[in-house]
C-alpha cells in the first residue's frame, strides 16, 4: 500500500457521518479500531446493510489503513469498493451505506485521559480481534504518566493488612492500562494454579494458566524470583511473578493487546507488592509514607476522597475533631460538599451508631422551622398531631444545621437557649426536654458579616462554632478535579446503561481549569451532561464541553479592581451570588423555582437571598 499522507504534527483522526437520521463522530484510538454492527466492535454502526464484523481501520507510522473483513455489502474508499488501501485525510470511507469523513482532530481529543468502564455486554475474541499491530510509543501516546496515577490510586486501595479492595486495585489496573482484564493468579500444591480475583471479562482463563505454569516451572527451585512473562496468540497477555520463600507464588496477568503492553510489566510488579503486603505476605515499610490521614474516617458512599492538599487539611483537622461534642461550624461555598463532609464526621466518631438528621434552614419557612427542630404537641391547632423534633429525633447522634446564617432572629434566640440549656422546648409543651446530639453547622456566607449587620446573634455564632472548619472551593483543589470527573462519569454511565469510552486529554485539562462558580456541584452537573450527550461507545472530547466551561466569563480579575479596591472576600462573593442569581432568573425567563434548581437551592432559599441581596423578582 501506498503511504498515505498523516495529519501534521498536535493532531489525529476522526471519523463523522450521518445515518438513518443518527450522527457518528469517532474519534479513532492508536492501533485498530473495529467497525461493524456487533457490540464488541470500537465503532458499533447498528444501521442495515452493515456486517456484524465490517471493517478495520488502523494507524500506524505510515498513516492510516482501511481493511475489509469480508463484509457482505463491501466497504467504499470515496465510492469505490476497496478490500484494503490507505486513507487519507478528507476521503470518505463507505462501510456499507454508512458514509464516513475522515478529519483531523487535535491530538489531545484524541488520547483518552480517563478511561469509561465498559458498559456493554462482554466482548468475544476472534481471530481478526487479535491480530499483532505494532505498539506505539510512550511518546505518542504519553501513557506513562497515566500509569503513575495508577500507582497512586493503588496506594490508596491498598491499605496494610486488608484483602478488602483487591477486586478494586484489579479494575484500577485495568482502566489504566487499558487491558481487557487483569487477574490474580496463585500457585497451589501439585503444581497447580488458581485464579484469586478477576476484573473484566476472562473467556480463556487457561490462557491464563498457561502463562503462569510456564513463569513458574522455569523458577520452581528459587527462593526469590521476580519476573515478566509475554504471551503472544490469540490472547495476548503480560504476566507479572513474584515468588517468595514460604509463601504462594503469584502473579497479576493482563489480558490482551493494550498499548505499551511489553512495558507493562513494571507497573504490575508495583501493584504485585501492595497486592502481597494486602494479603499479609510482605510486611509494611519501616517508615510507611502516608499519603492520606484517612485511617480513622468513614467515608460516604458517594465521596471520592480527595489527594489534594487543601483537602487533606480538611481530613487532618477531621481527625481531631471525632471525640468529643464540641460544635462545629462547616464553611464554604455553596457546592463544595459540606454535608459531605460532616457525614465524615459523623460517620467516624463515636456517635456513628445514632442517627445523623439534617435540617436545611434555607428551605424550610420560619413559621414551620422551629416545629422541625423541636418538634409540636397535639392539639397546638386544629388536626395538629405530636411530633418530635430533629433535636430530639437526633439523640445519641449528630444534627447537621444547614444554612445556619438564614434562620430568622426569632428563631436564633430559642437555638441559643437550647444549646446553653441542651433541653428543648417543643410547641404547646409545658416542660422543656433534655436532648442529647452534637451540632454541626454550615453555612456559606460570612457569618461575621452579619453579625455586624445585625442578622445574626453574637452570642449563637460562639455556640455554634466551637471550631471552624472550611471546606475548599473547587478551583483551589484542582488536583482532585480527574478523579471526581471519573467518578462521576462511570457512575452516570452505570445510571443510564451509556457506554463511555472516556474523556480525552484536552477536555479533561478544560475541566481542571475552568473555575467552577457552583464547585463541585456545578462538576457534576456538566459530566452528567456530557455522559448524555456523548454518542454511546465513543469517547467526550472538548467540543462537547458547555459554552460556560470553554469560555468562561471573568466575574471580576485582578486586572478588573482599582489599586485602592477592597479585597474583603464577603463583598465579592456578594457579587458573585447576584450575577449567578441573575444569569438563572435570565435563564428561567423569571420563574423562581427554575432558577433555584439551576443554582441548585430551594425556591425559598433562593427568596431568602434575593432578599438578602436585595434583588427584586
Amino acid at each position: 500500500m501506498t503511504p498515505s499522507p498523516t495529519p501534521r504534527p498536535g493532531h489525529g483522526f476522526r471519523l463523522i457521518g450521518d445515518a438513518d437520521g443518527e450522527s457518528f463522530d469517532f474519534v479513532l484510538q492508536p492501533g485498530e479500531s473495529h467497525v461493524g454492527a456487533a457490540a464488541e466492535n470500537d465503532l458499533v454502526l447498528r444501521i442495515a446493510g452493515v456486517s456484524h464484523h465490517h471493517a478495520l481501520i488502523g494507524i500506524d507510522d505510515a498513516g492510516l489503513w482501511l481493511r475489509d473483513l469480508g463484509s457482505k455489502n463491501g466497504t467504499f474508499l470515496n465510492g469505490r469498493r476497496v478490500e484494503e488501501c490507505r486513507v487519507k485525510l478528507g476521503d470518505i470511507v463507505g462501510i456499507g451505506p454508512v458514509p464516513l469523513r475522515l478529519d483531523a482532530v487535535d491530538a489531545d481529543d484524541a488520547a483518552v485521559a480517563v478511561r469509561g468502564r465498559d458498559q456493554e455486554p462482554a466482548k468475544k475474541s476472534s481471530p481478526q480481534r487479535w491480530s499483532r499491530s505494532k505498539t506505539p510509543s510512550g511518546t505518542e501516546l504519553n501513557v506513562p504518566a497515566r500509569w503513575l496515577g495508577v500507582v497512586n490510586r493503588l496506594d490508596e486501595l491498598v491499605p496494610a493488612g486488608s484483602e478488602h479492595d483487591i477486586s478494586n486495585v484489579l479494575q484500577v489496573l485495568r482502566d489504566g492500562l487499558g487491558a481487557d482484564a487483569v487477574a490474580l493468579v496463585e500457585s497451589l500444591p501439585k503444581g497447580q494454579t488458581a485464579v484469586r480475583h478477576v476484573a473484566g471479562n476472562i473467556e480463556q482463563v487457561n490462557v491464563v494458566r498457561q502463562v503462569i505454569d510456564k513463569a513458574l516451572g522455569d523458577g520452581e527451585n528459587e527462593t526469590a524470583n521476580r519476573r515478566e512473562v509475554l504471551l503472544d496468540g490469540p490472547l495476548p497477555a503480560t504476566a507479572a511473578i513474584v515468588a517468595r520463600s514460604g509463601t504462594p507464588m503469584r502473579a497479576l496477568v493482563a489480558l490482551g493487546d493494550f498499548p505499551l503492553r511489553t512495558a507493562a510489566g513494571p507497573i504490575l510488579h508495583m501493584a504485585l507488592r501492595r497486592v502481597n503486603r494486602a494479603l499479609g505476605d510482605t510486611p509494611p515499610p519501616s517508615r510507611p509514607r502516608l499519603r492520606r490521614p484517612i485511617p480513622d474516617l468513614q467515608f460516604p458512599e458517594g465521596h471520592v476522597v480527595g489527594a489534594s492538599e487543601p483537602m487533606l487539611s480538611v481530613y487532618r483537622q477531621l481527625r481531631h475533631l471525632l471525640k468529643g461534642s464540641i460544635p462545629i461550624l462547616i464553611t464554604g461555598e455553596t457546592g463544595t460538599g459540606k454535608e459531605h463532609v460532616a457525614r465524615i464526621l459523623h460517620s467516624s466518631s463515636p456517635r456513628a451508631s445514632g442517627p445523623l438528621v439534617a435540617v436545611n434552614c434555607a428551605a424550610i419557612p420560619a413559621e414551620l422551622l422551629e416545629a422541625e427542630l423541636f418538634g409540636i404537641e397535639r392539639g397546638v391547632a386544629t388536626g395538629v398531631e405530636r411530633r418530635d423534633g430533629k433535636m430530639l429525633l437526633a439523640s445519641g447522634g449528630t444534627v447537621f444545621l444547614d444554612e445556619i446564617g438564614d434562620m430568622s432572629p426569632a428563631l436564633q434566640a430559642k437555638l441559643l437557649r437550647a444549646l446553653q440549656e441542651r433541653e428543648i422546648h417543643p410547641i404547646g409543651a409545658r416542660r422543656p426536654v433534655p436532648f442529647d446530639a452534637r451540632i454541626v453547622a454550615a453555612t456559606n456566607t460570612d457569618l461575621m458579616t452579619r453579625i455586624a449587620e445585625g442578622r445574626f446573634r453574637n452570642d449563637l455564632y460562639y455556640r455554634v462554632a466551637g471550631y471552624t472548619l472550611r471546606v475548599p472551593a473547587l478551583r483551589e483543589r484542582r488536583g482532585d478535579i480527574a478523579a471526581l470527573a471519573e467518578f462521576f462519569m462511570h457512575r452516570v454511565s452505570a445510571e443510564v446503561g451509556r457506554g463511555v469510552r472516556g474523556i480525552s486529554v484536552k477536555a479533561l485539562r478544560v475541566l481542571i481549569e475552568a473555575p467552577w462558580p457552583g464547585n463541585v456541584r456545578e462538576l457534576e452537573h456538566e459530566v452528567r451532561r456530557l455522559v448524555y450527550l456523548c454518542p454511546e461507545g465513543q469517547v467526550i472530547t472538548s467540543e462537547m464541553l458547555s459554552p460556560s466551561v470553554l469560555a468562561p466569563p471573568a466575574p471580576g480579575g485582578d486586572a478588573e479592581l482599582a489599586a485602592d479596591a477592597s479585597l474583603e472576600l464577603s463583598v465579592h462573593v456578594e457579587a458573585l451570588e447576584r450575577r449567578l442569581i441573575r444569569l438563572a432568573l435570565a435563564r428561567s425567563r423569571g420563574k423562581l423555582a427554575g432558577a433555584a434548581r439551576l443554582l441548585g437551592v430551594s425556591r425559598y432559599g433562593l427568596t431568602l437571598k434575593m432578599q438578602r441581596l436585595g434583588i427584586e423578582e
